[in-house]
């Protein structure tokens, strides 16, 4: 009894691994598809009514399935690209870090400017600004 028991258990384990590495294997779409058509052909039971609901459920979930990839891959893409853009952020920034100038600094070279010479420079500023302006406006 014990020996026919044990066998049992073996042979539903074997069983059930077989199973598992079947399912693991989505079938394809074209598949489903041509199963769908041939149980559509055939005389609509019960059964076969069910059947081809879940033949038709099953391609919907598939279709959800490759859609969901590909919203995956955009987003995948999106992130390499945001990625990119951040460091060229910081690499911006950076640079402008390294061009700023202490007040002092600032100071003495206004100290030996004219008073023609800061209104030019203040005129390019504004003007900068501005443009900077339109470029952020229409981005």
């Amino acid at each position: 009894m014990r020996m026919r028991k044990k066998l049992t258990y073996l042979f539903l384990g074997l069983l059930f691994m077989l199973n598992t590495s079947v399912f693991a294997a989505l079938p394809s779409a074209k598949d489903i598809q041509s199963q769908l058509e041939i149980m559509q052909k055939n005389n609509q039971t019960d059964d076969n009514k069910v059947d081809i609901k879940n033949l038709e459920d099953t391609l919907v979930l598939l279709e959800q399935l490759e859609k969901q990839k590909q919203d995956n891959e955009n987003l995948t893409q999106e992130i390499q690209h945001s990625v990119q853009e951040l460091k060229k952020s910081q690499q911006s920034i950076a640079n402008l870090k390294a061009k700023q100038r202490s007040a002092e600094q600032i100071q003495k070279s206004l100290a030996n400017l004219s008073i023609q010479q800061m209104k030019n420079n203040v005129d390019e500023i504004n003007q900068n600004l501005q443009q900077n302006s339109n470029r952020f406006n229409r981005a």
